[in-house]
């Protein structure tokens, strides 16, 4: 698993099951097969792919749309959520 810790500013795209402990402001798209562990606030929207998987453990202030991926909402979060049929 990559850990992804810098504070970026942009876009992110994520190809690998990656760990993000880094404050992102910018959307993240999670690729076909590859697993998100958020555990960092988002200042953007989250693309989930299909086949792909995200545990979201921090603040989104976005929405996050779900093109047919696995979620799991680890705590009292409150995401605005979108899921898209394909």
């Amino acid at each position: 698993m990559n850990l992804f810790f810098e504070r970026v500013k942009g876009d992110v795209v994520i190809e690998s099951d990656t760990k993000v402990m880094g404050l992102i402001e910018g959307n993240i798209k999670v690729l076909p097969g590859a697993k998100l562990e958020l555990a960092a606030p988002v200042k953007g929207d989250i693309v989930l792919k299909r086949f792909s998987k995200a545990s979201i453990g921090a603040e989104v202030d976005g929405t996050v749309y779900d093109e047919g991926a696995s979620l799991e909402v680890l705590s009292d979060i409150h995401l605005d959520y979108k899921k898209i049929a394909k």
